[in-house]
C-alpha cells in the first residue's frame, strides 16, 4: 500500500499536507475546543486577520474534505472532529508555537459568552441561555482549567461566577462546589465583591449538600467583603444565603431576620424584581412553618405577580412550589397537589433539576 494508507497517523498527514495555509491554520486552531463549537465561537477565537475567504468557506471546505465533522443544533451548524483527527491537529496547535494565543482568545471568548448568559438568564430566555452553555460546558471547563493553571485568579473568579447559573439550575452542585474551591485557592488580586461572589457562589453548593457549617462560614465571609465596601448588592446575596443556611438548621426565627434584612436592602437598592420575588418566595415558606399563614400567602402572591409580570418560568415554578408548602402547612392535602403539579410542569419545562426534587417531596 502506499506509505499514506499504512496508518491512520500517514493517512490524516497526507490529508493535512494538501491543505492551503488558511485551512491548515484553522484545523490546528480548532483544537482547542472540547466538544466542538458553533459558528460564532469558531469566528470569534480562529479568524485569522490575513485570510482571504471567509471564516465559514473554509469550515465548509475542511468538512468536505472529512476533516471536520457538521451537525445541525436547533438550526445552527456545529463542528467538531473525529477523536484522531482532533489529537492530530492538538499536535499541530503545539507544534506551531500558537497554544498560548489560541487558550487566551478561547478563555476570552467564553468568558464573554458566560457573562451574557448571566446577564440574559433573566426572564424567558433563561433556558435558552442555560441550553447554550450546556452545549458549551467542556469548553468553559477547558477556559477554566487554562485559567487556573496561569494563576488568573480574578479571571477564573468571573468566569466561575458566570458558570455557577448552569451548574446551579441543572444539578452539578458537586462540581460547582469543586470547581469554585479550585478557584478561591489561587492566589491573586481579585476585588472584594467578585470574591463574595465566589464565596456565595460556593456556600450555596455546600447548603445544599448540606455541610451547613461550611456554607455559614462562606457566607458571613462574603457579608464581610461586601460590607468592608459598601457593596450593598453582594450584602444582599450573603444574607438570603444566611437565611438558607439558617432555615436548614430549622432556625425559622433567624432565616425570617435574614430575609427581611436583605429584602430591605434590596428595596432600598431600587427593589430588583428578580430578587424581591425569590426573597418574598424564601420569605412566604419560612413563615408558613411558622404557621402565619395570611403573611405567607401575602408574600407569595406578591411574588408570583412579579414572576409573571417579568415572564421567568423558573420565578413561577419556585413560588407555585412554596404555594404548595404553604398548602401543606394549613393541611390542605388537594391544594398542595395541584399547586405542586403545576411547579413540576415548569420545572420539567425548563431543565430544573432541584425544582423537580423538591416537588417529589410534596407529591
Amino acid at each position: 500500500l502506499p506509505v499514506r494508507q499504512q496508518t491512520l497517523r500517514a493517512a490524516i498527514e497526507w490529508s493535512y499536507s494538501l491543505l492551503d495555509s488558511e485551512e491548515r491554520r484553522l484545523l490546528r486552531w480548532l483544537a482547542v475546543f472540547a466538544g466542538g463549537c458553533d459558528l460564532e465561537a469558531a469566528a470569534a477565537v480562529c479568524s485569522d486577520p490575513g485570510a482571504n475567504r471567509p471564516i465559514l468557506d473554509n469550515l465548509i471546505s475542511l468538512a468536505d474534505k472529512n476533516l471536520l465533522r457538521v451537525e445541525q443544533i436547533q438550526g445552527e451548524p456545529r463542528f467538531d472532529f473525529l477523536r484522531t483527527i482532533y489529537a492530530y491537529a492538538q499536535d499541530q496547535l503545539v507544534a506551531s508555537g500558537e497554544p498560548q494565543l489560541a487558550h487566551r482568545k478561547h478563555a476570552d471568548y467564553f468568558l464573554s459568552l458566560a457573562e451574557r448568559a448571566r446577564k440574559g438568564y433573566r426572564g424567558p430566555e433563561r433556558t435558552t441561555w442555560l441550553d447554550r452553555l450546556e452545549r458549551e460546558h467542556d469548553n468553559l471547563r477547558g477556559a477554566l482549567s487554562w485559567l487556573l493553571a496561569q494563576g488568573e485568579a480574578a479571571t477564573a473568579s468571573r468566569l466561575g461566577d458566570a458558570v455557577g447559573i448552569l451548574w446551579a439550575w441543572r444539578g452539578h452542585d458537586r462540581e460547582g462546589r469543586a470547581w469554585l474551591t479550585r478557584i478561591l485557592a489561587v492566589e491573586g488580586d481579585v476585588a472584594p465583591g467578585l470574591r463574595a461572589k465566589v464565596l456565595n457562589g460556593l456556600a450555596q453548593f455546600e447548603c445544599q449538600q448540606g455541610d451547613l457549617d461550611s456554607a455559614e462560614k462562606h457566607h458571613t465571609e462574603a457579608w464581610r467583603l461586601t460590607r468592608s465596601v459598601d457593596d450593598q448588592r453582594g450584602m444582599t446575596d450573603a444574607l438570603r444565603g444566611l437565611g438558607h443556611v439558617a432555615r436548614q438548621r430549622n432556625d425559622l426565627d433567624r432565616a425570617v431576620s435574614y430575609w427581611r434584612e436583605s429584602l430591605a436592602l434590596e428595596h432600598a437598592l431600587g427593589a430588583d424584581p428578580f430578587h424581591v420575588a425569590g426573597t418574598l418566595g424564601l420569605l412566604a415558606a419560612a413563615l408558613a412553618r411558622k404557621k402565619d399563614f395570611g403573611e405567607a400567602v401575602n408574600h407569595v402572591r406578591q411574588a408570583l405577580a412579579i414572576a409573571q409580570d417579568v415572564g421567568d418560568l423558573t420565578l413561577l415554578a419556585e413560588n407555585y412550589l412554596t404555594l404548595s408548602e404553604v398548602a401543606l402547612a394549613q393541611k390542605d392535602y388537594p391544594q398542595a397537589r395541584e399547586y405542586a403539579t403545576k411547579s413540576r410542569s415548569l420545572a420539567i419545562e425548563i431543565k430544573h433539576a432541584y425544582g423537580c426534587a423538591a416537588t417529589d417531596l410534596v407529591l
